[in-house]
């Protein structure tokens, strides 16, 4: 538990308190292998951000932040909605897609392969649509003076 949490009254001690939380779970936050299958990664994230977004829950902001954390929460609990999407679609898909393909194909031999074409275009439309929300988050996180937080990687 961060120092202070649930106890941040002032605003100079809610920022330190969310930007600790953030700086500590970034590092949890990473795709360990980029090449690697995803829904492991997604798996690992979706619980890493649940345990932030708890955390976060346990901060008391000042007066003149109120609303707008509870719009960030609001915003958070959406978000891991979107990652829980992505990682049922990969947990699902991938292992088809992934047999599906010869050991050395290309991009372009791999996007012929229907599973294959399948499973890119899900994640790509699913991974738009949690970056495109990811910039709300940004933005309320800029307004908070969350400066750890501002990153795609958080909410």
């Amino acid at each position: 538990m961060v120092a202070g949490c649930g106890n941040s009254s002032s605003a100079q001690g809610f920022r330190r308190d969310a930007n600790r939380l953030c700086g500590r779970y970034a590092p949890k936050l990473v795709v360990d292998n980029p090449f690697a299958p995803m829904a492991p990664s997604l798996s690992k994230g979706v619980k890493a951000l649940e345990r932030m977004h708890g955390e976060f829950g346990k901060l008391t902001p000042p007066p003149n932040d109120a609303e707008r954390f509870r719009e960030y929460l609001r915003f958070q609990t959406e978000a891991i909605r979107q990652v829980r999407r992505l990682q049922r679609f990969a947990a699902l898909n991938e292992p088809k897609a992934l047999a599906a393909l010869p050991t050395d194909a290309t991009l372009a031999e791999a996007m012929r392969i229907p599973a294959y074409r399948r499973y890119d275009r899900g994640m790509a439309a699913l991974s738009r649509a949690y970056l495109a929300s990811t910039r709300k988050g940004g933005r309320l996180a800029k307004e908070l003076g969350f400066k750890a937080c501002r990153s795609p990687s958080f909410f």
